[in-house]
């Protein structure tokens, strides 16, 4: 909320007005076919006019709020700072307020209107408040399921044991990287969020990177792909990269999830010799019991 002067219009030239018939005419039109409502208070805070358009956004006929107050339609949670605010206009002659309210629809439900109010009653016609507001319930709505969905997608996104990363895609620019990235590769955020992968050394063959940019580009996606990634300690990371193109300020970038597989590649390849060595102690067992048969 904020209260300023409003602008002195007293000195404009009488030539550059309309007639003041037809200028009453328009402004009448102009309001009552306005999608915003259009609300005069007096003193007292009661409501002396009000557009037709408030049938749109509360419910209400004209006439159903003339002499009413315009308070009575706060909400509970609102009313005290809105109040204050309207009682701070009304002593204020010229000023402006703009804020967000609550206010009570005809059917019981609650919407959210911008309002902006203007003390007008050194006006010789209007003498009271004029107050124009519109309905942003939905956009509201709307602006708090993105933040939600931002919240869950950044709780997400830092909680990941994998490594997450967000970067342009042909030059690998990084724009985001997850504690994971930061866990597994050594890197901090702060030392490479504006480099490339390349600058940091963290493919082990960059063509490697390439051929998975192409498939990217190819089929749109990328899933369990082999790649060698490089620690800043020297370490050699076994990983599966998993990626998909999203566009951000216009610009293709790629957001991959890669998964740090070395301990796996270990197991197996342990697994693989200990079977290897089993199978050849087996042989060698057989063609034993072979030559012993021959023996016998």
């Amino acid at each position: 909320m904020s209260i300023e002067e409003a602008p002195d219009n007293s000195n404009l030239d009488d030539s550059e007005s309309l007639d003041e018939s037809s200028m009453r005419s328009t402004f009448r039109a102009l309001i009552e076919n306005a999608f915003d409502v259009v609300a005069i208070i007096d003193k007292e805070g009661r409501t002396t006019y009000v557009s037709p358009s408030i049938r749109y956004v509360l419910g209400y006929e004209p006439d159903e709020r003339i002499g009413k107050s315009a308070f009575e339609l706060i909400h509970p949670d609102d009313a005290e700072e809105a109040t204050r605010a309207l009682e701070q206009l009304m002593s204020n002659e010229g000023a402006r307020i703009y804020l967000q309210v609550v206010l009570r629809h005809k059917d019981g439900s609650w919407r959210t209107v911008e309002l902006i109010a203007h003390n007008l009653f050194h006006h010789p016609v209007i003498k009271g408040i004029v107050a124009n507001y519109r309905d942003i319930t939905e956009r509201m709505k709307t602006q708090e399921s993105l933040r939600v969905s931002e919240a869950r997608y950044r709780k997400a996104f830092s909680a990941s044991p994998d490594m997450i990363t967000i970067s342009y895609i042909d030059s690998g620019r990084l724009l985001d990287v997850n504690e994971g990235f930061e866990r597994l590769s050594g890197h901090s955020r702060t030392e490479i969020v504006g480099r490339s992968v390349s600058e940091i050394g963290l493919w082990k063959d960059p063509k490697a990177r390439t051929a998975m940019i192409e498939q990217l580009k190819r089929d749109g996606s990328v899933r369990d792909f082999e790649a060698d990634f490089v620690a800043k300690s020297g370490e050699e990371l076994a990983c599966l990269v998993s990626a998909g193109t999203i566009h951000l300020a216009g610009e293709p970038c790629m957001l991959a999830v890669t998964r740090d597989v070395t301990a796996q590649k270990i197991a197996a390849l342990e697994l693989q010799m200990a079977s290897e060595t089993l199978r050849l102690e087996h042989r060698e067992l057989a063609e034993k019991n072979v030559a012993l048969k021959q023996i016998l």
